[in-house]
């Protein structure tokens, strides 16, 4: 199963792209969850799913910060290293050394 998302990070576009990368490795389940987002925004990216997870879609939405009130963005090197990390941490749960 895989995970993909959020709009809080990425736009739709990047979002659409990273749903369809990861299709290529034909997951057994592929679910997208984020927290807001525009309905027809929703709808189309459920389109490329097999579960679309979305808490809430506000009739009239402009961009994502509106609805948070700290709505920083990441450093690409910040994110790079949460990458790093759950590659690690996956590759020690598929040799057994999860702790």
């Amino acid at each position: 199963m895989y995970w993909v998302g959020s709009l809080d990070t990425c736009p739709a576009a990047t979002t659409q792209a990273a749903l369809w990368a990861v299709r290529q490795d034909r997951p057994a389940l592929l679910v997208a969850a984020i927290p807001i987002g525009p309905e027809d925004v929703v709808r189309r990216l459920a389109e490329d799913v097999d579960e679309m997870v979305c808490l809430r879609t506000p009739r009239f939405f402009s961009a994502v910060g509106q609805f948070y009130l700290r709505f920083e963005p990441v450093d690409d090197e910040d994110v790079l290293k949460i990458l790093r990390e759950e590659q690690k941490r996956h590759l020690a749960k598929s040799l057994g050394k999860a702790k």
